[in-house]
């Protein structure tokens, strides 16, 4: 890739957190692109060693910075948000460092977002590595908030979302994983949410560009490969917790107002609902995470937070006990 030509600059935003593997393989397909302005930059989140001088060594093309310490997806990426908006770059991309990107996949972003003005968010299907039979597997196709139900609806089917994309646009959201973003409706809105370090950041910063008026678009003509879990079950506790709290967060802030009765009750419900789900199933961190998530959003305790649930009694006895007594209890 090289910067000199006539089309839209890109800076692509990417974290490595411990990840040395993962991002050797992102980049390694990103030197493959066939973009012709594009310039990397590679953000090592406070990883335990010293992983940024590995990946130097190995592409000493691409722009390298550290933080000292983790500052989640959302500060990580805000700091690369910035330097874009500063550089003067068109786009930013920001891409998992666990995604492998086809030659031709960022330029059909890039068009996508061109072709009309009103388009701030451009994301990729996200598909999983194929399974032994070959069958291809969808991890993301677009989706929608279903503000009544409390509910992210993400069918399989492109034509479903094609339907619903051009009935309910303001209702579209997309996932972070390859997120194309026009650097110029950042530079109005602001950047990722920081409160909620990592997870629903996707969710709340799609509805902040909807009400701003600009459009979600999917572009259904390329699928990105993303290396990740196929189970959400299979995650580790700091997910579950992440989840848990910024859920809380996202639905009680964004939720329409005349919607709004009883949410938080609804979602603490949810919540300890899946924690006995996770405690039942052996997994009783994560049971515990999801519990300890809803009491730092009732408590306001956002942003990067210890995970202190593991020791918490109380967390373990809220999983497997009356999740509805507890629920109405914390409302």
């Amino acid at each position: 890739m090289n910067n000199r030509s006539a089309e839209p600059r890109v800076l692509i935003s990417i974290l490595n957190w411990n990840g040395l593997e993962e991002t050797k393989n992102c980049l390694e397909s990103l030197r493959q692109s066939n973009y012709p302005s594009a310039h990397v930059l590679v953000i090592d989140n406070g990883s335990r060693n010293d992983e940024v001088s590995l990946l130097k060594k190995d592409f000493p093309e691409f722009e390298f910075l550290r933080n000292e310490q983790n500052s989640g997806f959302a500060g990580g990426h805000n700091r690369s948000i910035s330097l874009s908006i500063e550089r003067g770059f068109d786009f930013i991309w920001i891409l998992n460092n666990d995604c492998t990107v086809g030659p031709e996949d960022l330029g059909k972003l890039v068009r996508l977002a061109e072709s009309d003005p009103r388009i701030g968010l451009v994301s990729p299907v996200i598909v999983l590595p194929p399974l032994a039979d070959g069958k291809e597997r969808y991890q993301f196709s677009g989706a929608w908030h279903d503000w009544n139900s409390l509910m992210t609806v993400r069918p399989t089917d492109l034509q479903t979302v094609a339907d619903m994309e051009a009935r309910q646009p303001e209702n579209m959201w997309l996932t972070g994983t390859a997120l194309l973003a026009r650097c110029s409706m950042l530079g109005e809105i602001g950047g990722l949410d920081e409160r909620l370090f990592a997870y629903y950041e996707d969710n709340e910063i799609s509805v902040r560009a909807a009400r701003h008026g600009y459009l979600n678009k999917m572009a259904f003509d390329v699928k990105l490969v993303h290396h990740s879990f196929g189970n959400s079950f299979d995650r580790p506790p700091h997910y579950f917790y992440l989840c848990s709290r910024n859920e809380m967060v996202f639905w009680s802030e964004n939720t329409p107002q005349h919607l709004k009765r009883k949410v938080r009750r609804r979602l603490i419900c949810r919540s300890f609902c899946e924690a006995r789900s996770l405690y039942d199933s052996g997994r009783k961190e994560q049971a515990k995470a999801c519990v300890a998530g809803v009491r730092d959003a009732l408590l306001g305790r956002l942003g990067k937070r210890k995970m202190e649930f593991l020791n918490a009694w109380f967390s373990g006895l809220i999983a497997r006990n009356f999740p509805y007594r507890f629920a109405r209890i914390f409302d």
